[in-house]
């Protein structure tokens, strides 16, 4: 004859005794029932019955649990001791590759400053090289201004010049015809 593992259910209260409706509000028949919220939570009902004394008996009084339920949960926990001790290996396992994660990030974050140390550096150089081109820029554009009043003073003179050879040899011919 198999015996069966299973604990024994509950026996199932009788009809009307899951709980106790004596302090349920009445509501007579042909009108509509409306809860009085403004007195608060109401409370809830009471089960009566097995499950009554279950609730209300501490938990070393509490029944006892079947032999065959006592049996597997040992069981239970001799598989939990080997999968425990599984674990234990794993987590050491993981344990050193997050060491050995955490050594690798340090080491790439520390190259990551030195970097950006780098760039920063750059970028101040660059800035200084962007202050020297704009006076560069400045310089030429100072310098084609001055050549261009440089060509206008060469034509300047080059006319003068061409005045007074017109007015010397005026003057030449207006002596030799005096």
């Amino acid at each position: 004859m198999p015996v069966s593992s299973d604990p024994p259910s509950d026996p199932k209260p009788a009809a009307g005794e899951g709980f106790d409706y004596a302090d349920a509000p009445r509501v007579e028949a042909g009108t509509t029932y409306t809860p009085d919220v403004s007195a608060g939570p109401s409370s809830l009902p009471v089960p009566i019955g097995p499950l009554r004394s279950q609730l209300s008996l501490p938990r070393d009084e509490q029944p006892r649990q079947s032999f065959w339920r006592r049996i597997k949960m040992r069981r239970r926990a001799a598989d939990d001791a080997g999968s425990s001790e599984q674990g234990s290996t794993r987590l050491a396992a993981i344990e050193q590759q997050l060491e050995q994660l955490d050594a690798n990030l340090q080491s790439q974050l520390e190259s990551l400053n030195t970097r950006l140390e780098e760039v920063w550096e750059s970028e101040e150089q660059l800035s200084h090289l962007a202050d020297i081109q704009e006076k560069l820029d400045r310089l030429a554009e100072q310098q084609f201004n001055l050549s261009l009043s440089v060509a206008s003073l060469k034509s300047t003179l080059g006319w003068l010049a061409a005045l007074v050879v017109v007015a010397a040899g005026a003057a030449i011919a207006l002596k030799f015809f005096l």
